[in-house]
C-alpha cells in the first residue's frame, strides 16, 4: 500500500464508490461504438515499479485506457519472456479495475526488423480481454524510423488482430504525409505541450486545437495526447483553466477520445497534483462525456470559430449540452450564432462552468475571461 496521503485519500474515495467490478467481458475498442477512449499515458509512479496504488486513482478520475513503457523498452534489449511476462498488469488492470490497456509494441525490435519476435509478442497478447488497441511507435521520424520501418509490423498486426485498432503518436504535423506515415496507422494520436514556464495566461494553449483540427483533416480517427505534467526545466503544470480549455475544446472537435502524457511525469514533480488538481477536472469531464454519448457526434458551431472560439452542441434524450471555449489570452466580448440549432433559449450552468445565459433570436452575447471554458444544459 502507498506511503502517499495523497494517493491513500483517493484509494479510499474509491472504495466508497465501488467501482471495483470489471463491467462485463471485454473487447477491442471499435470506433463504430459509442464507446469513448480516455486514456494515462506511463501510469508506473515514479517512486515504485508497481502500478497497484495506481490504477484504482486513475479509475476513480474517469480514466478507462491505461499505459505504460515496459512493453516498449529499447536498451538492453530484455528477453521476449520478460516483455510477455509484464502483460500480467493488462489482466490486473482489467479483472481489478475494469480497464483496458493500449499496448505498446517493443521499440528495439521493430528497428531492427525482428518481425517474428514482434509476432511472438502479439500472439501473446492477443486474446487479452484487456486488450483495447495497439501502440505502434511514438514519434518515429524522431526516432529515425520511417514508414518503410513500421509498414511490416502494421501488416501483421493486421493478419493477427483485424479487428483491433493500431494507434501511433506523430510528433509535429508536416511529415504526415510527405513521410507516409499515415499508411500505417488507423488512429492519429497527436501531441501537443504548449505549456511551459510561461505566467497564465501566456500559453500558447490553442495551438493544440489547431493540432488536433490538422489531424482530424487528413481523414483519420484522432485521439489527442493532452498535456498532463510539467515539459521542460524551469517550467510548471498547466493549471485547471489549461486543461479544461485543451479538454472540452478537443470534444467540441469530435476527437474520438482523449489520452494525457503523463501520469510517471506528473508524479515525479509532484505527487499530489494528479489525484489533487488535475484528476477532479477530468473525473468531470468524464461525467460530461458519459452523459453526451456518443460523445464523438457533437454539431460542430463552426461560425464560432472566427470569433476565436471552439463551440459545439450535444442534442440528446437525456437534454441539449452546448460547450463553448475561448480561444484567447484576453477577455472578449462575443456575439455567437447558434446556427438555427437554437432559437430562444437558457441556459443552466453545468458543472459550475460559466454563468446562466440566455440565447435571443438564434445569437448568444456575453463576455468571456482569456482561456475560458463554459459548458451549459440547454432550458426551453
Amino acid at each position: 500500500m502507498s506511503k502517499n496521503p495523497s494517493i491513500l485519500l483517493s484509494l479510499i474515495a474509491f472504495s466508497l464508490l465501488g467501482l471495483c467490478a470489471a463491467p462485463g467481458p471485454a473487447e477491442p475498442f471499435d470506433p463504430d461504438s459509442n464507446e469513448f477512449p480516455i486514456l494515462m499515458m506511463d501510469i508506473h509512479p515514479a517512486d515504485t515499479s508497481a502500478i497497484d496504488d495506481v490504477l484504482p486513482v486513475v479509475k476513480q478520475m474517469g480514466v478507462n485506457y491505461v499505459h505504460h513503457y515496459k512493453h516498449f523498452e529499447e536498451a538492453p534489449v530484455r528477453p521476449l519472456e520478460t516483455l510477455i511476462a509484464h502483460t500480467a498488469d493488462i489482466d490486473k488492470a482489467w479483472e481489478q479495475y475494469g480497464l483496458k490497456w493500449w499496448v505498446g509494441l517493443h521499440r528495439q525490435r521493430i528497428k531492427d526488423h525482428n518481425l517474428y519476435e514482434l509476432r511472438t509478442f502479439v500472439r501473446a497478447v492477443k486474446d487479452k480481454p484487456g486488450l483495447g488497441f495497439w501502440y505502434l511507435f511514438d514519434e518515429p521520424n524522431l526516432h529515425h524510423v520511417w514508414a518503410e520501418d513500421l509498414a511490416p509490423v502494421y501488416q501483421m498486426l493486421k493478419e493477427e488482430t483485424p479487428e483491433v485498432p493500431v494507434g501511433e503518436i506523430l510528433a509535429g504535423w508536416r511529415h504526415w504525409r510527405s513521410d507516409n506515415y499515415l499508411d500505417y496507422l488507423d488512429i492519429l494520436m497527436p501531441d501537443c505541450y504548449p505549456v511551459k514556464a510561461q505566467p497564465f495566461p501566456q500559453a500558447p494553449i490553442h495551438e493544440t486545437l489547431q493540432r488536433n483540427e490538422r489531424a482530424l483533416n487528413t481523414g483519420k480517427l484522432v485521439i489527442p495526447i493532452l498535456q498532463a505534467f510539467i515539459y521542460g526545466s524551469g517550467s510548471r503544470f498547466p493549471n485547471p483553466t489549461e486543461i479544461r480549455f485543451t479538454l472540452y475544446g478537443s470534444l467540441t472537435q469530435g476527437v474520438r477520445g482523449i489520452g494525457f502524457y503523463s501520469y510517471k511525469q506528473a508524479d515525479r514533480r509532484d505527487p499530489t497534483w494528479m489525484p489533487q488538481v488535475f484528476g477532479p477536472v477530468l473525473a468531470q469531464a468524464s461525467e460530461f462525456i458519459d452523459i453526451v454519448r456518443p460523445a464523438h457526434q457533437p454539431i460542430k458551431l463552426m461560425e464560432a470559430r472566427k470569433q476565436s472560439v471552439y463551440a459545439a452542441l450535444w442534442p440528446r434524450e437525456s437534454g441539449t449540452y452546448l460547450v463553448l471555449c475561448h480561444a484567447r489570452s484576453s477577455e472578449k466580448d462575443l456575439k455567437i450564432s447558434l446556427e438555427g440549432h437554437l432559437d430562444n433559449a437558457r441556459l443552466q450552468p453545468w458543472g459550475g462552468m460559466g454563468e446562466a445565459a440566455e440565447v435571443k433570436d438564434g445569437t448568444l452575447e456575453l463576455t468571456v475571461g482569456p482561456w475560458a471554458t463554459l459548458v451549459w444544459r440547454v432550458l426551453p
